[in-house]
């Protein structure tokens, strides 16, 4: 990771600056705060807010960007509910915190912002989080009284997970007290060579990664001495229950009765619906057609008089409604919905706090009243949003070929006349809240918008996989998906449709469209780009699984694969990987593909690298060090910002950037003009 530290001083979280009504620039797109995490595309999860015992202040932490430094400004701040008091700061500091799953049998860091997630003890008198510092990360304490932090613990491996215990003079935690013996013994193990096995993944270098999942050690720390000794057997059995909780509320109280949200069968893939853990318990059911479907979260209280769950729902479950439900009073009553995207939240009293983003409004901290379902700002921290010019935002629905619903936000440039035609760029592969760059925030919207693009911003439509009854597995819906591509067919029908819903309104020019994707998204850009001659240029931010993917990504990887119904790497099945595969399509691909990859996964991406420039393709790589699935650095993501915007501008536009910087960039490019070759087949800027 880079060595500089952000130094931040012209950040102020609590007043953040008056930007004046003018067009967005790099940096505030940038620049985005966020709550509990880095600024990133929401994913749901739990509540970031730390609530006090009394209920009047909460505490959160905000991170946001610093370029320059190349690494995130943070903050503990606290917020009075109620309003009654300003917001002030805690800490400072505190460095990015990686997310890692459990993935075929390893540890595999994603690049995605951990949330750091304080809590008060509970006699409300001290605020415990988690804060990494120079590469490690340890517990952290601070008075509200009295502003200043210290550190807790100083374990010699990161701390996993905590919680407070009961009594509030002890805190709990994990860590992986294991770690330093498992790499030791894996250096002995070099010495004598690594056997090639499930825990190696070329793509990331050949030293075997460490099995998953972690066995976490249970630590526990007295405040009084600042010791820290292992946990008993009975402390264990409490923390056990404890760590296993979900990400979202998933179980609730409502007065004596439990509540869980549960299939509605054994699908894998099936909605969830609000069930008593006990219905002997004589409650009364929760049957109505709202009270299931893609539930986001249910929260009660022993002393609470009704229900309150948020679930998606509308075409493509495109809104978030929020509901209440009283047992014995009729059906839940839908208190308030729409496109805005409402997630992490956590119930105080009668009222649900929560983290609110729409198409042009980055995250804010929002309350909604339970009883009126009125909603409140609690705390903005990305207030200068509201006096930049975005362009106009249009949601579009439609469905695509196999019948599925697909929505779709569709931004203007700023000002744009609806007699001309300009070029447009197509974003993959979620649509929800805040349009920051797509999924990876790779690919800025705001900012095509403001170089005169029209960028179509597509939420991909349900799992082809959905509409197969008794998929239990994710390795049965895996192969339902990719059986016949029926699931990559299903998305490149929605793109196309999407595509030229736009060029029917006379918005977007034909001869000019431009498609991106990163994961997911770029696997429907390769699809797209082989199978169909809509878009004229692309750009990927991670490439390829195909025919090479066994050997390049490992022997786990080839055990999976094959298990859900990819074919074996050898003998190449050329029938199969046909309508997927750069390398066995490369001698037709004439459309100019920019490929901006992590360190991590560029391997992946070299037999298609080669075969397309071995027939003198335009494609161009380039490859960003300490970099993973989701790129994290903020100077990385600045310049594949600015590549992308020149990229396209360059084949799309015929423009340049005259910054003298950029000359070797246009030299490439204008080389790879000259060697394009001419096409027999018909114009990838045919409509």
């Amino acid at each position: 990771m880079p060595l500089v530290q952000a130094r931040c001083t012209a950040w102020q979280p609590l007043h953040p600056s008056a930007t004046g009504f003018r067009p967005i620039r790099p940096d505030d797109l940038l620049g985005v705060t966020g709550i509990g995490r880095a600024d990133a595309e929401p994913i749901g999860g739990a509540s970031p807010l730390a609530v006090s015992p009394d209920h009047r202040e909460a505490a959160f932490i905000l991170s946001r960007a610093d370029v320059k430094a190349n690494r995130y400004c943070q903050a503990l701040v606290l917020v009075h509910l109620r309003g009654a008091a300003r917001p002030q700061i805690l800490d400072r500091g505190g460095d990015f915190r990686v997310t890692r799953i459990a993935m075929r049998g390893i540890m595999i860091a994603n690049g995605y912002p951990m949330q750091t997630e304080p809590a008060w003890s509970p006699e409300g008198n001290s605020i415990a989080y988690l804060r990494r510092d120079h590469g490690s990360t340890q517990l952290w304490l601070v008075d509200p009284k009295h502003v200043g932090a210290r550190q807790l613990t100083h374990e010699p491996v990161d701390i996993l997970d905590w919680a407070w215990m009961p009594d509030g003079k002890r805190i709990a935690f994990t860590e992986d007290a294991g770690l330093p013996a498992a790499n030791r013994a894996m250096r002995r193990e070099g010495r004598s060579g690594w056997v090639y096995d499930d825990r190696v993944t070329p793509n990331t270098g050949f030293r075997p990664h460490l099995a998953a999942p972690l066995r976490p050690d249970y630590r526990i720390l007295d405040l009084g001495s600042d010791q820290v000794r292992p946990a008993t057997a009975s402390e264990r059995v409490w923390l056990k229950t404890h760590f296993d909780t979900a990400d979202i509320p998933s179980s609730t109280s409502l007065g004596p009765a439990q509540l869980r949200l549960t299939p509605v069968n054994g699908s894998l893939l099936a909605p969830r619906r609000i069930a008593s853990e006990r219905p002997d318990e004589g409650m009364a059911r929760c049957s109505w057609q709202t009270c299931s479907g893609d539930m986001l979260g249910i929260w009660g209280g022993v002393h609470a008089r009704f229900l309150l769950f948020l679930r998606r729902e509308g075409w493509d479950n495109r809104f978030t409604a929020l509901y209440r439900w009283t047992p014995g009073h009729g059906k839940p009553v839908r208190l308030m919905g729409g496109d805005a995207l409402i997630e992490r939240c956590t119930r105080v009293r009668t009222s649900l706090y929560c983290i609110r983003e729409t198409a042009t409004t980055p995250p804010q901290l929002v309350a909604i009243d339970g009883i009126t379902g009125r909603l409140r700002v609690v705390f903005d921290p990305n207030a200068g949003f509201a006096h930049l010019r975005l362009g106009h935002v249009e949601r579009l629905t439609w469905s695509n070929a196999f019948g599925l619903p697909v929505y779709g936000d569709l931004v203007l440039p700023p000002g744009k006349r609806a007699r001309h035609r300009v070029p447009m760029i197509v974003t993959l592969y979620h649509s929800r809240g805040f349009l920051r760059g797509a999924t990876g925030n790779e690919y800025p919207i705001y900012l095509f918008a403001r170089h005169g693009y029209a960028v179509l911003s597509i939420e991909r439509p349900p799992l082809y996989a959905s509409r197969v009854a008794g998929l239990k597995t994710p390795d049965q819906v895996y192969a339902a998906n990719i059986k016949n591509w029926s699931d990559r067919r299903s998305i490149q029908s929605a793109i196309a449709r999407g595509v030229r819903l736009v060029i029917a309104r006379g918005i977007a020019d034909p001869a000019r469209i431009g498609i991106t994707g990163l994961s997911d998204g770029a696997t429907a850009v390769r699809y797209a780009l082989i199978n169909s001659h809509l878009f004229a240029a692309a750009a990927l931010s991670s490439c390829c699984v195909d025919e090479s993917s066994d050997v390049l990504a490992g022997p786990a990887w080839s055990a999976f694969s094959q298990h859900s119904g990819f074919p074996p790497a050898y003998p190449v099945n050329r029938r199969f990987w046909q309508p997927l595969s750069f390398v066995l399509n490369a001698s037709r691909l004439h459309t100019p593909l920019l490929m901006q990859l992590a360190d991590r996964e560029a391997l992946y991406a070299l037999p298609s690298f080669t075969a397309l420039r071995q027939y003198h393709q335009p494609v161009a790589m380039r490859i960003f060090p300490d970099e993973y699935h989701i790129k994290w650095q903020p100077a990385h993501r600045a310049a594949i910002y600015r590549t992308n915007i020149d990229w396209f501008d360059f084949w799309l536009r015929n423009r340049i950037d005259p910054d003298p910087t950029q000359k070797k960039q246009y030299e490439r490019w204008r080389a790879l003009r000259r060697e394009r070759p001419d096409s027999s087949t018909p114009s990838p800027h045919a409509p």
